[in-house]
C-alpha cells in the first residue's frame, strides 16, 4: 500500500488503490478533520468505494483493534441518514449482473432500493466511525512531544503519557489516558475544551494548565487563566423509605492562576495556592524541582523518566526530605548525591535497578540539599 502524492494521482488510481491511500491518510498522526471530510466526500460517491475501503480496513485489522470504537449513533438515525444519502445505486461487489426473473416491475424496484439502502447505510457507518474515532498521541519513557491541534491549541506530553483527541463542531474533548500534559488552549467560547482524566473533567475556554494523572491521584494546576473541575463526589446518606442510601452528588471547583487541587477516589481537595508556579512546568525543560519532598517521591519521579529505577529500601530514608533541582534524564547525578549521605549504600541489582539502602544504625540527615 502507498500514499498517493497528488490529486491527479488519486484520480487516475483504481478504486482499491484509492482506498489504500485513504487508509494510510486516516491513520497518520498528522491526519486533520479536513482530511476526514475529504475522505467522506470520496467514499460517498459510490458503494464500490465503501466496499473497497472496508476490505482494506479488515485486511489491516483495524476493525478488530481494541482501541477502535463504533459511534453511539442510534440505528434509526443512521437509517434515516442513509435513505437521505445521495449515494449512487450500484450493487456492492463486482459479480456479474443477475438474470432478471419474470415478475412485476415492483420486484426490480425493491431489489434496487435494497441495494441502495444497504450501500448507503454502510457508507454512513464508515464515515461516522471515522469522523468519531479519536486521534491518539503518546510518548515513551523519557520522551516528550508537542501536539498542535486543528483549533490552534497546543498540548505538550510528558514522559510515558497518552491522550485521545476528538474535535467536533460543538466540543473539543481530550482524554488523558495516562501520564502528564501541559495544555495551552486556544480561545473559542462556542466550543468548550474538556479534558477527561477518568476521575474528573477539566473545562477551559482559553487558558494554560497542567494535569498530572497518577494511579492514585490526579493533580490539576493552573498556570494562566481559569478552569472548571467537575467530578462525582461521594454523597451523604439520604433517607429512602426505611433505609439510608448514599447518593453521588456532582461537585465543581473553579481554579484560577497559581492554584491547584488533587482528585482522588475520595473526591476533590480544596484549591491550594501555588507560591512558585515555575516548578509546575519545569518538566518541559526536563528539570525536576523539589521543595521538601520525601526521598520516596523524588525516586518515583525519576523512575518516570528512566528505565533503570531507583529503589529506596530503607523506610527511614524514604521519608527524609529533599530540596533541589535535577535533570530528569540524569539519574546518575542524583544517585551520586544520595551516595554522599553518611551510611547510605547504593548497589545495582541484576535487573539493572539502583538499590538504595541505609544499614541499621545509620541516621542520615533530616533534610537533603
Amino acid at each position: 500500500m502507498k500514499r498517493l502524492n497528488s490529486p491527479d494521482a488519486i484520480e487516475s488510481a483504481t478504486v482499491p488503490e484509492q482506498a489504500a491511500h485513504w487508509w494510510i491518510v486516516l491513520h497518520e498522526e498528522s491526519c486533520t478533520r479536513e482530511d476526514r471530510e475529504a475522505f467522506a466526500a470520496w467514499v460517498r460517491r459510490s458503494p464500490e468505494r465503501v466496499e473497497a475501503y472496508l476490505r482494506v480496513t479488515m485486511m489491516m485489522g483495524t476493525l478488530q483493534s481494541k482501541h477502535r470504537k463504533w459511534p453511539d449513533t442510534p440505528p434509526d438515525e443512521l437509517i434515516r441518514a442513509a435513505r437521505a444519502s445521495s449515494a449512487e445505486i450500484i450493487p456492492l461487489g463486482r459479480s456479474q449482473p443477475m438474470a432478471r426473473a419474470p415478475g412485476p416491475s415492483a420486484s426490480v424496484g425493491a431489489r434496487r432500493f435494497t441495494y441502495a439502502s444497504v450501500a448507503a447505510i454502510c457508507c454512513v457507518l464508515v464515515v461516522a466511525w471515522l469522523l468519531w474515532t479519536p486521534q491518539r498521541f503518546q510518548t515513551e519513557i523519557g520522551e516528550q512531544r508537542s501536539v498542535l491541534l486543528g483549533d490552534g491549541s497546543l498540548i505538550t506530553l510528558n514522559t510515558a503519557s497518552e491522550i485521545e483527541v476528538k474535535l467536533t463542531d460543538g466540543r473539543r474533548l481530550i482524554r488523558l489516558v495516562r501520564g502528564e500534559a501541559l495544555f495551552e488552549v486556544a480561545h473559542d467560547s462556542q466550543r468548550p475544551f474538556d479534558v477527561d482524566t477518568g476521575k474528573a473533567v477539566v473545562r477551559a475556554v482559553g487558558t494554560r494548565f497542567n494535569i498530572d494523572r497518577r494511579a492514585d491521584r490526579t493533580t490539576v494546576s493552573v498556570v494562566q487563566g481559569k478552569v472548571q473541575v467537575m467530578t462525582e463526589q461521594p454523597g451523604k446518606p439520604q433517607p429512602s423509605g426505611h433505609e439510608a442510601v448514599a447518593v453521588d452528588a456532582p461537585a465543581t471547583e473553579f481554579l484560577v492562576e497559581a492554584q491547584r487541587l488533587v482528585v482522588t477516589e475520595a473526591g476533590m481537595s480544596e484549591p491550594e495556592h501555588i507560591a512558585d508556579i515555575a516548578p509546575v512546568t519545569a518538566w518541559t525543560q526536563r528539570q525536576l524541582v523539589f521543595e521538601n519532598r520525601s526521598l520516596a517521591e523524588v525516586a518515583e519521579e525519576f523512575n518516570r523518566y528512566n528505565r533503570q529505577h531507583i529503589l529506596i529500601e530503607s523506610p527511614r530514608l524514604r521519608t527524609q526530605s529533599v530540596t533541589g533541582v535535577f535533570q530528569a534524564n540524569d539519574s546518575a547525578s542524583f544517585l551520586a548525591f544520595i551516595a554522599n549521605i553518611p551510611g547510605v549504600r547504593v548497589t545495582t541489582s541484576a535487573a539493572g535497578h539502583h538499590v538504595v539502602s541505609l544499614p541499621e544504625g545509620g541516621e542520615g540527615p533530616k533534610v537533603l540539599r
